[in-house]
Parts: structure tokens; sequence; C-alpha cells
């Protein structure tokens, strides 16, 4: 299992974004250009060109030989391959997991809170602990719990035709949590990635990865172009 989180605040020059966008096809590009706002068409191409690095490498495989589709629900996955991946991003930051058994990743910036999200689609339990806290203590238990739920979601792959208020979680270790809800027990971990940040993994995989790879857009725009020289087709 790898875990990469891109910090894209250090925007990519004009023509490194160019480079990027040309190497992805009519659909992805035509998804770019739909954002209005450039630091979400940045977020959006850094997303697509991460997931094929990550492929790539983990499947050792040129990409052009990697078939992505999509499912029922909306989640992505590559076909007749023994690998699955996902894919987040908020904020500064994009981040991405692939392994051998399926997985979520969420990350979200820690913003304002809204009591009425908690009290709707939250379980009872985890609104009154929500009451009893205030300020910042109330704000990370709130988006640590939203990505753990996001994680939860996206690893089962059926997008919010799962309530968040239909499964629970158990922690059994310091940023490590379980959930037996299911069919399967999903297994969790948050990660500090940013103190104005939180992030999480959900996966079906009782081992974790406990270290996160670092890259800025700069950083990922040279490795990929490597690979490019090395004979890999985006």
């Amino acid at each position: 299992m790898k875990i990469y989180a891109v910090d894209v605040s250090n925007h990519l020059e004009r023509k490194y974004f160019q480079h990027l966008f040309e190497c992805l096809g009519p659909p992805k590009q035509y998804r770019i250009q739909s954002f209005h706002h450039d630091d979400d068409k940045e977020r959006a191409l850094i997303g697509e060109i991460l997931i094929r690095y990550i492929i790539s490498h983990y499947l050792n495989m040129n990409p052009d030989r990697v078939i992505l589709k999509c499912n029922t629900y909306g989640k992505p996955y590559i076909e007749e391959a023994p690998a699955f991946f996902n894919l987040s991003h908020s904020g500064k930051w994009v981040v991405a997991v692939i392994d051998h058994k399926e997985n979520g990743i969420d990350v979200q910036e820690i913003g304002k809170v809204d009591m009425n999200i908690a009290k709707n689609f939250f379980l009872q339990k985890e609104y009154l602990e929500l009451m009893q806290l205030e300020g910042e203590a109330r704000a990370h238990l709130f988006y640590e719990l939203w990505t753990l739920k996001e994680s939860y979601i996206k690893t089962i792959g059926k997008g919010l035709s799962i309530p968040l208020n239909s499964f629970t979680f158990e922690k059994s270790k310091e940023n490590q949590y379980q959930s037996f809800t299911g069919k399967k027990p999903i297994f969790f971990q948050t990660y500090n990635l940013d103190p104005k940040y939180k992030m999480a993994l959900g996966s079906y995989n009782t081992q974790l990865a406990q270290d996160v790879i670092t890259l800025t857009s700069h950083h990922l725009y040279r490795l990929f172009v490597n690979s490019l020289q090395n004979n890999l087709t985006f």
C-alpha cells in the first residue's frame, strides 16, 4: 500500500500545466476545462496525473495498457488488474492511495462546523460528543469523523447511497479505527498530514500504510516527465 500527497500551493508554470494537460485524453481535458477557477483546474489535473503515475509504478506496466472504468456508483477502478486506487483533494492537497485491496481516502481542509449536518447525518452519539466540545476541538473532531465517513463510503464504492448515520467506528489504537457494520470489517487510519487538514484512509487491508509520500506539483511533474522519457505513454 502506498499513499501519496501532493502540495499544490505553489502553482505550476503555464508551460508545465499545458504539457501535463496535453498528456490526457479529450474526456479528461474537457472535465478539467469545465472548472471555472484555475485552482480547481490544477487540482483536477494533478489528480489525473498522480493517479496515472502511481498506477504505472505500482503495477510496473505501461499506462497505455491500463484501462480505467467506473462502477455504477461512479467509483473508478482498474480493469483486469490486481490493484485498487482512490483519490481526494481539498485546498492545497491532492492525495491518493493504491493497494491490492479495495480502499477509500479523503482529505478535508478544516473549516467552519455546521452542526445541522452533524445533527441530520451523524449518529446521535457522534452529535452529542460534538455538542460537548467548542471551537477548534469541535472542528477537529467534526472533520475527523467526516473524513472517516467519506473513506468508509469510498471503500465500499456505493457513493452516497449509504447513509452517513448507518455505520459507526470503534477506536482500536491511536489514529486507528475499525468498522464492523458491513459484511466485512473495514480498517481505518487517520494521518497528521497538515495541522489545518484532516485525512483518513479506509481499507479491507489490515496492514495500513503508516507513512505518506509527500510531493510538490513540480516534483510530480518531474517524475511524470521522467516516466515519459522512459517510454511510458499516458
